[in-house]
């Protein structure tokens, strides 16, 4: 879907954009300039993408300068060598005097060229740096992480067109914004990005906290206030960007179990449907919307639900395999009562080909709960980092199955395979792997 191909893009925006801010070397850029050429077009990407070239330039430069210095003082040292040696037979005592002499120098000279010239060098440029990324990322709408650079500029002297740079006025104006977002109240989507990166910094400078203790109230009264009007999709994205804030993880909880937000839930949503009767305590399966056509979702479980067989002997495709009816069968009738079985497709399913190996297919079929395929999985996950099972997951080391036969360029003639970090590969089909389930629900019935 369209909203899916965005969110591809916004991920390869934003990992150019870190990569960008971290690089050092001209590799570095380079690799950082491989997703803005990617999604070229998509925001100021071909601007980045021609930055990311001009760094890797002055890198390759700089380079080739600390180069020149080593080669400087190895000549040096091979003529001092040399001259010595020349020396060695009349004025043995006298060398034993200049040699230490000189190797005190040559030391010498590297220590206050390196300490006086070079490192400070390379301190200034990590400034600069940081600070471009800094404003970058406050014209990009991402004043979280722009107001941590900036206050960590605050502490460092940096130079800007000759002059000491103060960033009183860049930080206010990252302060203004967020307050001003927060007053109009209308981007609900973007306010619950934003503090969603807050609640998730690791930095321990002063500005997150004082960010928190800001906005979490007030956040947490506008979630409450979205669900006393039933709008129950913002007071979600906020719960979930408040996190562990009071009980906001219970009240997100308490609305994605409930048919008024379902009926509403878009891509990118959670929702709450069926219990798992595999958990001692039988919780609550939660579960991502993938897609919505009309009043159907697409949804896919967001985490690993139990580690399985694809199937056993010559049952190597969906349609004769074991997993296929453990779903439809057991998993079917014990995870959802009578209401929510009404609610859920009966679907299409079809043998989609592997894009990356010829292996046989078998053939469609018509099931309420089935595995994804390589091709739906690449969909809407575009990265290898969207497939991923979650850190949350305590079963990310299983990986999880997905319908389609085959591995990678025929080495596999087993089932496709997502692994822990997300890369597709192979496994055969009478080993264990995860199962993370998908179906359609329909909610017009």
């Amino acid at each position: 879907s369209e909203q899916c191909i965005i969110k591809g893009k916004e991920a390869s925006y934003t990992l150019g954009v870190e990569r960008m801010g971290k690089a050092v070397t001209e590799a570095d850029y380079f690799d950082a300039a491989n997703y803005f050429i990617t999604i070229s077009g998509y925001k100021d990407s071909e601007e980045l993408y021609k930055k990311c070239n001009e760094g890797a330039q002055e890198a390759k430069v700089q380079a080739k300068e600390r180069a020149a210095i080593a080669l400087a003082q190895k000549l040096k040292k091979d003529e001092d060598a040399r001259k010595a040696k020349q020396k060695q037979e009349a004025k043995r005592k006298l060398k034993k005097i200049l040699i230490p002499l000189t190797a005190i120098v040559v030391i010498t000279t590297v220590v206050l060229v390196y300490t006086q010239m070079i490192i400070p060098m390379q301190q200034e440029q990590q400034r600069n740096e940081k600070y471009n990324t800094a404003i970058s990322l406050k014209e990009q709408g991402n004043y979280v992480h722009a107001l941590v650079l900036f206050d960590e500029l605050f502490y460092s002297d940096i130079q800007i067109d000759g002059q000491t740079k103060s960033f009183d006025a860049e930080v206010q104006e990252c302060k203004d914004s967020l307050q001003n977002l927060m007053n109009q109240g209308t981007d609900v989507k973007k306010i619950a990005e934003i503090f969603s990166d807050l609640k998730t910094n690791t930095s321990e400078r002063a500005i997150i906290s004082e960010l928190k203790e800001t906005y979490e109230p007030l956040l947490y009264e506008k979630a409450k206030n979205y669900s006393y009007s039933e709008d129950y999709v913002s007071a979600v994205r906020l719960f979930d960007a408040l996190g562990d804030y009071k009980d906001s993880e219970k009240q997100a909880l308490e609305i994605k179990a409930m048919r008024e937000y379902h009926v509403l839930a878009q891509p990118g949503d959670e929702i709450l449907f069926g219990h798992n009767f595999m958990s001692s305590d039988h919780e609550p399966i939660l579960w991502v919307v993938l897609d919505r056509d009309g009043n159907k979702i697409l949804v896919l479980s967001k985490y690993i639900l139990t580690a399985k067989e694809f199937g056993k002997n010559m049952q190597k495709h969906w349609e004769n395999s074991n997993i296929r009816s453990w779903l439809n069968v057991q998993f079917y009738n014990s995870t959802f009562t009578a209401e929510e079985q009404n609610l859920i497709s009966t679907s299409y399913v079809p043998a989609d080909e592997h894009p990356y190996d010829d292996n046989a297919q078998g053939e469609a079929t018509y099931d309420t709960v089935f595995l994804l395929s390589v091709l739906e999985i690449e969909k809407y996950f575009p990265t290898e980092e969207m497939r991923a099972p979650s850190d949350e997951d305590f079963m990310k080391k299983w990986g999880y199955f997905l319908r389609t036969s085959g591995g990678i360029d025929g080495k596999n003639s087993g089932k496709a395979y997502i692994k822990s970090n997300g890369k597709l590969a192979g496994k055969e089909y009478s080993e264990e792997g995860g199962i993370r389930p998908a179906m359609w629900i329909d909610f017009g019935n």
